[in-house]
């Protein structure tokens, strides 16, 4: 389930023939899950705490489907074929995030939050950037 959402098991940096880095997956060396979450966004526009909170939902799924009290994460930048390594444990409190994060997706108001839009990747295409009503 996890790999179809562009997430993968356990990973490493290496020049590929051409010299372009890549991530391979050499599978499990401490027998811990091991996620890694490729991506092409370079490291400078990541949005503070935005890829580690995916890869705490992702290990918070792998604890839900095997019960392992421990999974290692890993986000894999492509561009710049570097890893950024995290230990997860203490499930409790990434539940609450999750459950906390549904109940206000449920209720609403859905106020904009336009002092994120500066570290938006995705703000060159936004109508509401493009309209001027985005911070930058």
């Amino acid at each position: 389930p996890l790999a179809g959402a562009g997430v993968c098991v356990s990973g490493e940096v290496h020049p590929d023939k051409g010299g372009n880095r890549g991530v391979t997956s050499p599978g499990y060396s401490d027998g811990l899950p091991h996620i890694v979450d490729y991506k092409i966004t370079s490291i400078d526009n990541t949005p503070p705490g935005l890829y580690e909170s995916q890869l705490d939902f992702y290990a918070f799924v792998r604890h839900l489907q095997t019960g392992a009290e421990t999974v290692n994460t890993s986000i894999a930048f492509l561009r710049e074929g570097e890893v950024k390594e995290r230990t997860i444990t203490g499930f409790d409190e990434i539940r609450k995030r999750i459950e906390r994060a549904a109940e206000l997706c449920g209720s609403g108001p859905y106020t904009p939050n336009h002092g994120h839009c500066g570290m938006c990747p995705f703000r060159k295409g936004c109508v509401k950037c493009n309209a001027g009503a985005c911070e930058q």
